[in-house]
């Protein structure tokens, strides 16, 4: 550009190297606009990649949510059991306790 700029404040440069700037500049300028639909193009897809992860996101979270509230209600469960056999070696070992005492 700084060329065709140049040659052209320059009223000493032959036409023959205006016309092969001004070509060079026409290729240029195809290369640039094909390089420019490639990318919107790529911004295209990318676009739609996220918009499908955000989509399976989306369906995907009401089975995370019920796998959580499943583990949550596991944990309890397990807990609950946990506490159960505890209170039941502390009445059993009462009981053991009160049958010594009996004897």
């Amino acid at each position: 550009l700084s060329r065709v700029h140049e040659a052209l404040r320059s009223h000493s440069t032959p036409s023959s190297e205006l016309r092969s700037l001004l070509h060079s500049l026409a290729i240029a300028h195809g290369a640039l606009l094909k390089q420019q639909r490639r990318m919107e193009g790529e911004r295209s897809d990318v676009a739609a990649e996220i918009l499908d992860l955000t989509r399976s996101l989306m369906l995907e979270a009401p089975r995370m949510q019920r796998l959580q509230r499943e583990q949550a209600v596991e944990a309890a469960a397990a807990k609950a059991r946990e506490a159960a056999v505890e209170q039941s070696r502390v009445l059993v070992a009462k009981a053991e306790a009160d049958v010594l005492r009996a004897v």
